[in-house]
């Protein structure tokens, strides 16, 4: 005689609970309820359903980043030239720059926005990755996983890749940095807060044959972190852009829901964009900035640069903030 197939799973899933193992448990009733407890033609209809989904193409999932919202709105990172790049960071230097939103001082190198990427990428990797061992805070990943998370793809990396991934996660060890966010009282600023913090990462160890990064994060910066308000990066549109200063707009824009007019020098001095250049220059940069974000959905077609340098964001506010963030 052939064993129901509702009452052999009944059986397993008593015995699942009995066990005490309730991640099994919970499997067998989604498969007793999805597959089994259904008359056959539904049952049909969901194999079918299955295979027309895994034909199917999907949109790639989108993946959101947490930044804390004071180093959204007054930076540490900066859009840098290929040329920039090239040249020997590895002074000890100390930069600053302000805005009408604050100013942000770092002792150490100029941190470029791929830096900024890499930052994310291991806050991100960290929200489910992060141990605590003694009072040390301790991420085990590796170069593939954070190149899989820049990139969105399985393979193709090669030691270039490896090498600006080591070559970030080092840089992100050598500043200390202080925010001051500045309040208004409609004549003159004032400093509303600041924060300092010694490090991002204290320490990393990788093992070149496997690939593997051991990174320990400095305490008092996840501290810093889970006492801030966070702003939101939409990391799967991030990157898409292939302008650093799109990046660091996108980034800007997240902080303003319904950001007014506002001088061009204001919103280049807000990305820490390099403003000691001919205006015309600046024009268009910022223009191509503004067409490239267009082109993914960022900003309506309402956005635009004035003829006296005034620039106005149509900003699509769903393609660049989740309803949760």
């Amino acid at each position: 005689m052939t064993e129901d197939p509702k009452q052999s799973m009944l059986a397993q899933i008593a015995e699942a609970e009995a066990k005490g193992d309730l991640s099994h448990k919970a499997m067998l009733e989604k498969i007793l309820k999805n597959f089994v407890d259904v008359p056959q033609p539904a049952i049909e209809q969901k194999i079918t359903s299955i295979k027309n989904n895994i034909s199917a193409s999907h949109p790639e999932e989108i993946v959101y980043s947490l930044i804390p919202h004071e180093m959204a709105k007054v930076s540490i990172f900066f859009p840098m030239s290929d040329q920039e790049l090239r040249a020997d960071r590895r002074i000890l230097q100390k930069i600053e720059t302000e805005s009408k939103w604050g100013r942000a001082v770092v002792r150490g190198v100029k941190l470029s926005i791929f830096e900024e990427d890499v930052f994310l990428a291991l806050l991100t990797l960290a929200k489910t990755g992060l141990s605590q061992i003694n009072t040390e805070l301790i991420l085990e990943t590796s170069l593939p996983k954070i190149a899989k998370f820049l990139y969105s793809s399985k393979d193709g990396y090669n030691q270039k890749t490896y090498a600006s991934i080591s070559q970030a996660v080092q840089n992100l060890g050598l500043i200390n940095f202080t925010i001051s966010l500045y309040t208004s009282d409609g004549r003159t600023k004032k400093i509303g807060k600041e924060v300092s913090v010694s490090s991002i990462i204290q320490s990393y160890v990788f093992n070149a044959e496997g690939k593997a990064l051991r990174i320990k994060f400095n305490p008092d910066f996840f501290l810093y972190l889970g006492s801030s308000n966070l702003t939101s990066i939409n990391f799967s549109l991030r990157r898409h852009l292939k302008k650093a200063g799109s990046k660091a707009l996108l980034r800007f824009l997240a902080t303003h829901r319904n950001p007014s007019k506002m001088q061009m020098i204001t919103v280049l001095n807000a990305i820490n964009f390099n403003t000691k250049q001919p205006l015309f220059t600046l024009r268009r940069f910022l223009k191509k900035f503004i067409t490239e974000l267009k082109k993914h959905g960022v900003l309506g077609p309402k956005s635009r640069l004035y003829l006296d340098d005034l620039v106005y964001f149509d900003v699509v506010t769903k393609k660049n903030a989740p309803k949760n963030p």
